[in-house]
């Protein structure tokens, strides 16, 4: 994303007050590309996986605020939404694009949630 902002400001010529650019970033209608992502960056293929308890998260929600704001975005968790990236791309020729594997690799590194390793081949 950075790596976009400073190109965009390269452009100043294509940019007007209150520019709007979308990212197309990585597509994953369903999910199952970043479980398996974080599988390959964990290094263990047989994490488990499990459906959100959204009942249970409304159950819960008049005491826990977190789940209630949760719950509240659950149609961003079921319905696919895909931004258009068209106007970024006819300015900058391309988006910036980081392989999702490093990506996700370097987010949980950052997160605390994996330690810093070399690659695994």
């Amino acid at each position: 994303m950075a790596e976009t902002i400073a190109r965009l400001l390269e452009k100043p010529e294509a940019l007007e007050p209150f520019s709007v650019f979308h990212m197309d970033g990585h597509w994953d209608d369903d999910g199952t590309r970043m479980i398996a992502a974080i599988r390959r960056a964990a290094g263990n293929p047989r994490i488990k996986v499990r459906k959100m308890p959204w009942t249970l998260m409304r159950l819960v929600s008049p005491f826990v605020p977190l789940f209630r704001e949760l719950a509240e975005m659950r149609h961003f968790w079921t319905t696919p939404i895909r931004m258009e990236n068209a106007r970024l791309r006819t300015v900058l020729g391309e988006e910036p694009h980081t392989p999702l594997d490093l990506a996700v690799r370097d987010t949980l590194v950052g997160l605390g949630c994996l330690r810093d390793v070399p690659d695994r081949p």
